[in-house]
């Protein structure tokens, strides 16, 4: 009986300590922001074209980095090729206030060259729309991490003279080409 106690704990105790590891990078879309159009107007906004160059986060740990793609597959931090046009969202009801502070952050830094993170990793962040397409059925909003700047790191201990460490390079230089080519 004891036996038995003892190996139900185990494989209770075993149960209890899978936890499912998430990527490290919750970004759900990198952008390097020319231009923020709100819509229908700057003072009660309730829907927002963001243009410029737009990296998207692709489902968690794919077997390889499919072409084009930015990251680690192995640890599951991998976003999708670059993109120009504009991403066109609408705010989740309820959440007007939230979504206008984060849109304002979007227009600070539009035209600035300041890559920034936006969305979530897991979820649906939207599509990028090409240059032509007409603004139609926006995608919702996520709400999830803020705005966040990117690229730089505090500089470790042990590592004089380094200021900023980019988290990306390749992303952020491709994110600018992109933008430059446009």
């Amino acid at each position: 009986m004891q036996k038995r106690l003892s190996m139900i704990f185990v494989l209770a105790a075993a149960l209890l300590a899978v936890v499912p590891l998430g990527a490290s990078d919750q970004v759900g879309v990198y952008c390097l922001i020319d231009r923020v159009v709100l819509e229908p107007n700057t003072t009660a906004p309730t829907a927002v074209q963001i243009w410029g160059a737009f990296s998207t986060a692709m489902p968690i740990y794919s077997p390889t980095n499919p072409p084009g793609s930015f990251g680690n597959a192995s640890v599951g931090d991998v976003y999708g090729p670059v993109q120009v046009g504009y991403l066109y969202f609408k705010c989740p009801e309820g959440r007007e206030a939230t979504c206008r502070n984060e849109w304002t952050d979007l227009q600070s830094v539009a035209g600035k060259h300041q890559v920034v993170g936006i969305g979530g990793r897991h979820a649906t962040n939207g599509r990028v729309r090409k240059v032509d397409e007409k603004p139609t059925s926006p995608d919702a909003f996520v709400l999830n991490i803020g705005v966040v700047p990117i690229g730089q790191f505090r500089t470790r201990a042990g590592e004089p003279g380094v200021t900023n460490r980019t988290q990306y390079p390749d992303l952020i230089a491709a994110l600018e080409a992109a933008l430059k080519r446009k």
